[in-house]
């Protein structure tokens, strides 16, 4: 057998079978865990409006981290009567109409706060500019809350934005964004 030392010189030593494989013993734990965890930078953000008007902005996220990025898993989604939601990224403008709304951390001994701007409202105006669509969703009025996993988790670079626009005034609609806060230099 070969013996390697830990590269930090306190003495550890690890071994190597004539297979080239090492022995060891290991811990695994998705990044969503280890960012919750170990940097408790993993947050909830509720949110429950009536849209008051057709292809209303009723939510608006924008990641103010100047390290990190927004990484959102997600979406539970509730809504009380047929409509269309459209996800949408990159809004430009100043939001206006909207109540703040503060994530929770999922880390009870973590005492950071999510870094951005989050609203709600029926109507959230001043949001304009070039938006991409990124997700639809046709509802015909569900009886509970649905998750919906992203394909591919999405990224909220550093002062970019998220919306969410509803195509029906007077839909009640009941969500909850699970994400977190991560650098893929530095993984926290």
């Amino acid at each position: 057998m070969t013996v390697i030392r830990d590269g930090a010189g306190d003495g550890y030593l690890v071994r190597v079978n004539s297979s080239n494989r090492l022995k060891a013993s290991a811990t695994t734990a998705s990044i969503e865990h280890s960012i919750n965890h170990e940097v408790g930078q993993a947050y909830n953000l509720l949110f429950e409006v009536t849209s008051s008007g057709s292809d209303a902005v009723i939510l608006y996220m924008k990641n103010t981290s100047t390290t990190l990025d927004m990484v959102i898993e997600g979406i539970y989604l509730y809504v009380s009567q047929a409509c269309e939601l459209c996800i949408r990224r990159d809004a430009t403008g100043t939001p206006v109409g909207g109540s703040d709304v503060v994530p929770a951390n999922l880390n009870a001994g973590s005492n950071k706060e999510a870094v951005g701007i989050f609203q709600q409202g029926s109507a959230i105006t001043g949001v304009d500019g070039t938006e991409t669509t990124m997700f639809k969703y046709k509802f015909t009025g569900a009886s509970s809350t649905k998750f919906y996993n992203f394909d591919q988790d999405i990224i909220v670079s550093r002062t970019r934005v998220i919306t969410i626009e509803c195509d029906t005034t007077g839909t009640l609609v009941s969500g909850m964004f699970p994400f977190n806060y991560h650098n893929t230099d530095t993984h926290e």
